[in-house]
């Protein structure tokens, strides 16, 4: 089965267990840390290879509003990089799967909550190396020595 936007759940739900995806709703015992901000609306969720494909539905008429894929991506040093795509179809048998790109200038836009919490922590440390350098201003100094010669 191919899906996409307009599909139903239902029919979703069936054609990834026929695939062998392990599927997941936010009411399973393992549960992911999000929820769906539209009201009316559920979330799914199917790992895929390396990801996690989440599917977005109408609790009402059970068809599918949103399909992204998520993948993280974890480096040496303990840095790690999330990417999520929009996916337009994916094809439950073949593991193919339609993703839509977007320009680079509109792929990264972090949160407002996110570039608030950046700032904080640049004023902070911005504040500590102001006490610092006071402090080090302040402190008394011991006039420098020339070696002797001899």
């Amino acid at each position: 089965m191919i899906l996409k936007e307009g599909e139903s759940i239902e029919d979703a739900d069936k054609a990834m267990k026929s695939a062998k995806h392990e599927g997941r709703n936010r009411h399973s015992p393992i549960e992911l840390s999000m929820i769906c901000l539209k009201k009316g609306s559920e979330l799914r969720f199917w790992r895929v290879d390396r990801g996690v494909l989440i599917v977005q539905y109408a609790k009402v008429s059970n068809l599918i509003e949103a399909i992204d894929y998520d993948l993280s991506d974890t480096y040496s040093h303990a840095a790690s990089v999330q990417f999520r795509f929009r996916v337009k179809t994916f094809d439950t048998e073949s593991e193919l799967m339609q993703v839509q790109t977007n320009s680079p200038t509109e792929a990264f836009q972090p949160s407002e909550q996110e570039t608030n919490a950046k700032v904080e922590r640049i004023e902070s440390r911005l504040k500590e190396m102001e006490k610092e350098y006071e402090a080090e201003q302040s402190a008394p100094r011991q006039p420098a020595t020339l070696p002797l010669r001899r």
